[in-house]
């Protein structure tokens, strides 16, 4: 079988590659540490040019260590390229069931170590371990392609392959040498051809793995950078809230105060009224003050949220008696979901509340319950007004959005993101729709049987 280099080239090379694979993607962990599954590669490439180095002295060093040591390091190696993977792609690591594989393939190596003539063995356990690792690290990365479709993730699938058929192809000759020595096929032969594929399959490999790590950098910075468009909308929504907001109460403030000292000591009644004034303007700002302030305060809510059962006709019976808003209910006494009892209240209030401002007629909106035929539970809010303009419609839910057609409308443009955000921390969906000429909003929960 022809090899392109010697057999006593290739022992020193293969430690050589493995080296250099592990600086290679070192210094990728160390310039991007936020990135996971960099240390866990690099760690896997130390131990298997660890491992290969002993193999490489063995004739000056006991067996114990350049056999069962050896092996029991490139076994560790490759296992911990696996973590890596799973690591990088989210998947949640069993110590336990991979310690246990381990044990299983390395403890046999101390009944073969010392014996020669088990070579074939040894190497069969190694390259069904090998194998194994390059399977699974397939499977999740498959997973993943389907997700992003990127050319690093071919390349390290490509390689894993590549690894995985060199190691099938060296135990399946070292068996053909067994059974049928005839052919001449010699160990040293079988081994100088494995490794000169193991080199350049795990080459591909490294500079797969770093350039997975630029594509999960050039990701990460594009979504920071999105982010901060999101951030620079957000304040440019809210400046456009305050400066509109804030300007009705405060011009009334200025202008009552002016006329109480027109009025001082001439018409009592005046300055009554225009004190009157100041109250409500003033109290309209402190309102608004805490429309401002209620992003932390949900954030704090949610962090340290309840998850309790809750009657939910219950609850909304309340809130249309607090309201004065009819509520049609389609859904059983005793209906209960889990959830927060302190924040679906307030998504559904502020639904409510949206519908009450925007509504021409107060008395035409009402909000029903139902189960739908999947058994989802869905809740819906109606009103009377004009409705959503449709280039409004992708930025509804954002926060401090307020739609041009409604900026004469008091409010901070808070409430619908107040809600979509506590119906996703319930798993639920917002949504909005012309129904029957009235304009609805929803809430659908995923399906809850009655408890």
């Amino acid at each position: 079988m022809d090899i392109f280099l010697d057999y006593t080239t290739l022992l020193f090379l293969l430690p050589a590659t493995f080296i250099a694979s592990a600086i290679v993607i070192f210094f990728a962990h160390l310039q991007h540490k936020e990135i996971a599954g960099t240390r866990e590669w690099a760690l896997a490439m130390f131990l298997v040019a660890l491992g290969c180095s002993l193999q490489v002295n063995r004739h000056a060093i006991p067996t114990e260590f350049s056999i069962l040591l050896a092996n029991a390091l490139i076994l560790a190696g490759d296992g911990f390229l696996l973590i890596g993977i799973m690591r990088y792609v989210g998947q949640t690591i069993n110590w336990t069931f991979l310690l246990f594989i381990f044990s299983l393939i390395w403890l046999p190596f101390f009944y073969t170590y010392d014996s020669p003539e088990l070579f074939a063995i040894r190497s069969h356990l190694v390259d069904i371990f090998i194998t194994l690792v390059c399977i699974v690290s397939v499977y999740y990365l498959r997973k993943e392609i389907k997700k992003e479709r990127i050319s690093a993730y071919l390349i390290i699938i490509a390689s894993f392959c590549g690894i995985a058929f060199s190691s099938t192809l060296r135990s399946g000759a070292l068996l053909t040498s067994n059974l049928y020595p005839e052919i001449g096929l010699t160990t040293q032969t079988i081994v100088a051809t494995f490794y000169t594929l193991l080199i350049l399959f795990f080459l591909t490999l490294t500079a797969g793995l770093t350039m997975l790590v630029s594509e999960r950098l050039r990701r990460n910075l594009a979504l920071a950078l999105e982010k901060e468009k999101q951030t620079m909308l957000e304040q440019n929504n809210f400046w456009a809230m305050v400066s509109h907001e804030f300007k009705t109460p405060l011009s009334t403030i200025i202008n009552s105060a002016n006329l109480i000292e027109l009025a001082a000591n001439k018409n009592p009644q005046t300055i009554e009224t225009e004190s009157l004034r100041i109250q409500r303007a003033s109290s309209r700002l402190a309102s608004l003050v805490d429309k401002c302030l209620i992003n932390d305060w949900l954030e704090v809510a949610t962090t340290e949220r309840k998850h309790d059962t809750i009657d939910i006709v219950n609850m909304l019976q309340n809130l249309s008696f607090e309201y004065n808003i009819a509520f049609k209910n389609d859904l059983p006494l005793g209906t209960y979901i889990q959830g927060d009892p302190y924040l679906l209240p307030v998504a559904f209030s502020s639904l409510i509340d949206n519908a009450l401002k925007y509504s021409n007629q107060k008395e035409n909106c009402y909000f029903t319950a139902a189960r739908q035929a999947n058994g989802s539970l869905i809740f819906k809010v109606f009103d009377d007004g004009d409705g959503v303009d449709e280039k409004d419609m992708p930025h509804l839910f954002e926060k401090f959005f307020r739609s041009d057609k409604h900026h004469t409308k008091n409010g901070g443009g808070y409430g619908l993101y107040i809600t979509q955000k506590i119906a996703n921390l319930h798993n639920a969906k917002v949504g909005m729709h012309r129904e029957d000429g009235m304009t609805a909003f929803t809430i659908t929960f995923p399906r809850h049987h009655p408890l």
